[in-house]
Formats: C-alpha cells, structure tokens, sequence
C-alpha cells in the first residue's frame, strides 16, 4: 500500500522501512502489516523540529495520494 501510495517500487520502499526498523513497529491489523513510529519520544522530536508540521506541502500531497489510492481501491 505505502509503495502505490508512494508510487514508488516495493523493494524502494522495503529497503527504506528495513533502514527505518529501529524506529518502526509492525502490527498485524486484520491481516495487513502496518508500521507505526515506535517510539513515542522519537514522534515528540519529530514533531519538535516541524518535520511533521501539517501545512507543509508535502503533506498535503500525501494526503491527496491516499485519498485518491482509496478512491482506485473502492471503484
């Protein structure tokens, strides 16, 4: 999902989140492998440095990829 989202390669994004993997948590949510920031402090620093600030652009395209990922998988 992340790599449609993306619209990038799975093995781009598989090599990104396995360099990530200290900082990620896997779960299986009804079948599907998510990853989450695993540490809460971590999400904090991030936070802190405006790295996830949601006026940022890049968010706001990200938001539209989901969206229109979503749109795609329900048509």
């Amino acid at each position: 999902m992340i790599a449609a989202i993306a619209e990038q390669e799975e093995y781009d994004v598989q090599s990104v989140l396995e360099e990530w993997v200290e900082y990620l948590k896997k779960q299986d949510i009804k079948g599907e492998i998510c990853h989450s920031i695993y540490h809460a402090s971590f999400l904090d620093f991030l936070k802190a440095k405006g790295v996830l600030d949601s006026k940022r652009k890049l968010f706001q395209e990200v938001n539209q990829r989901i969206a229109d990922y979503l749109i795609r998988k329900m048509a």
